[in-house]
């Protein structure tokens, strides 16, 4: 099991596209924690250089993921028995343009 942990400003933690990452996560029945950085030295200390301005999952302490739509579809793909990302390509094609069209008007 990878250790998945969401770190961002507590705004940001707070924000809708977190609430999305969370929900896909419960959906998914994969485990997130979430850490509050509050200060950017502890965010480069993660990060290990200048920190992303919003949010960030980290797996397993080394690898990380910027984007939400990025963050969401790595978690559902831990899932594919949930079919979160689709039975056929068409399937898949449409949950992206529902992201997309998520991402830019919710």
């Amino acid at each position: 099991m990878r250790n998945l942990v969401l770190f961002g400003t507590k705004a940001a933690l707070e924000s809708p596209a977190a609430k999305k990452v969370l929900a896909v996560a419960l959906l998914a029945d994969v485990k997130v924690s979430t850490e509050i950085l509050d200060d950017e030295s502890s965010q480069a200390m993660v990060w290990g250089g200048p920190p992303p301005k919003s949010m960030y999952l980290c797996i397993d302490g080394d690898f990380k993921v910027v984007m939400t739509n990025s963050i969401i579809r790595l978690i559902a793909s831990m899932a594919p028995s949930t079919e979160l990302l689709g039975r056929t390509p068409l399937e898949a094609a449409q949950i992206d343009s529902w992201l997309s069209f998520l991402w830019h008007s919710i």
